[in-house]
């Protein structure tokens, strides 16, 4: 008998081994193809710069070379750029643009954001400026499996000074770092300028743009997923707030010597062909270089970015651009809504943090004092359509109640993007 079962568990063992080599056989092709995948992911996009002086600086194109590479390598750069463009076949997406500013944030902050685009489907470019001194190894890594092109800003001096001013009078710019090269203008500002000057190197960046915020912002579908929508320039208004909001009524009034009450329109977030978010970009920055030099509108605050984006639209200055209404485009701008929320449950005391129909997807439920829902039973924001917002801008006025449901959706996981 005992030999009876030992002849049998040797049969059994040899049919096992035989299972496994079979199955080995099988999957070797499709592990060689991923790792050929990967490979050429980065032999065909990668190019770096070793030289730490030769930082990426916007008004001219890096000066860059093809190297052969590993991960290590390119952990090890000081200037990374990827094309996510020219490896696989093409979606629609794919010669989009989605641009930033990214300095110093957490690992989380670079997967919320583009974890979150990626997993839309959306395999165009994802332009990002970013502190390489502040940029973990980690954060890096991650931004290089997820095609995003890397440009490291250089902060330098600030060099413009009020007019006429005397030794002893302070200055907006005292204390304050600039980007070169725009070491005339606040940080905020040069945002717009690098940004244009990035996509203006970029030769495969020719479909649709999106200029936005990084830390407040999450995607819950593919904003271009049909890219041939897009016509001219779209900026988007906020809930309820108008310019008579300080943030644009007294710096326009006391610049311009003007007042207005128009719907409020956010500079965080904007929309347009290639060519129409060049021309913005070029309109803003020569209404910011007439604000800086006017001694009556250099303002020691930060924001006024959104200041001039919407004196040069109600000015008529972006004959091109149209505003969109809160809840009925790509950009959904929950802020101002979702801090009324906020602060309308923290009144109500913690007990009470929900409304009605919440549920474990829904987070929010029916917000009692709203005719609409803002979100549908999976959580998602809503146009006023019924259709999922492709874009959520502000979403942390909403408080924990959001971000602790947010940590747990698949679709803020870590992305898995390979292209191809």
């Amino acid at each position: 008998m005992v030999k009876l079962m030992k002849k049998r568990n040797t049969k059994r063992s040899q049919w096992i081994k035989f299972g496994i080599a079979i199955g080995f056989l099988f999957t070797l092709p499709w592990y060689l193809r991923f790792q050929v995948k990967f490979l050429q992911l980065l032999e065909q996009n990668q190019t770096t710069d070793v030289n730490n002086d030769e930082k990426i600086v916007a008004s001219e194109p890096s000066n860059s070379k093809t190297t052969e590479t590993s991960i290590e390598n390119l952990v090890d750069k000081s200037e990374t750029d990827i094309d996510s463009s020219s490896v696989g076949t093409h979606t629609a997406s794919s010669t989009a643009t989605v641009m930033g500013l990214a300095s110093g944030y957490d690992l989380r902050v670079y997967k919320s954001f583009v974890g979150s685009l990626r997993n839309t489907g959306y395999d165009g470019h994802i332009i990002l400026g970013l502190s390489e001194e502040n940029l973990s190894a980690e954060s890096k890594l991650y931004l290089l499996s997820m095609g995003v092109t890397m440009k490291f800003l250089n902060f330098i001096e600030c060099t413009s000074t009020t007019p006429n001013k005397l030794p002893t009078e302070k200055d907006i710019f005292d204390g304050k770092n600039c980007i070169a090269p725009y070491d005339h203008i606040k940080i905020t500002w040069a945002r717009f300028v690098l940004q244009r000057d990035w996509l203006v190197q970029c030769e495969t960046c020719t479909g649709p743009v999106l200029l936005t915020d990084v830390r407040d912002t999450y995607f819950q579908s593919n904003p271009f997923a049909e890219p041939e929508k897009i016509e001219g320039l779209q900026v988007f208004e906020e809930y309820k707030i108008t310019t008579q909001y300080w943030l644009a009524e007294w710096p326009i009034r006391e610049c311009k010597g003007e007042s207005f009450e128009k719907p409020m329109l956010c500079s965080g977030t904007t929309i347009g062909t290639r060519q129409a978010i060049i021309d913005y970009v070029d309109i803003m920055y020569k209404e910011m270089t007439e604000w800086i030099n006017q001694i009556q509108c250099r303002f020691n605050t930060i924001g006024d970015d959104q200041s001039i984006h919407n004196y040069v639209f109600y000015a008529n200055k972006l004959p091109f651009a149209k505003a969109i209404p809160f809840r009925t485009g790509i950009v959904n701008t929950v802020g101002s809504i979702g801090g009324e929320i906020f602060e309308d449950l923290r009144a109500r005391g913690e007990e009470n943090y929900h409304f009605p129909g919440k549920n474990g997807n829904d987070w929010l439920g029916k917000v009692d004092f709203l005719s609409f829902r803002l979100t549908n039973s999976e959580g998602l924001f809503l146009n006023e359509d019924g259709s999922i917002s492709p874009i959520i801008h502000q979403y942390d006025r909403f408080g924990p109640i959001l971000s602790t449901w947010l940590a747990k959706q698949p679709f803020m996981e870590d992305a898995v993007w390979i292209k191809g």
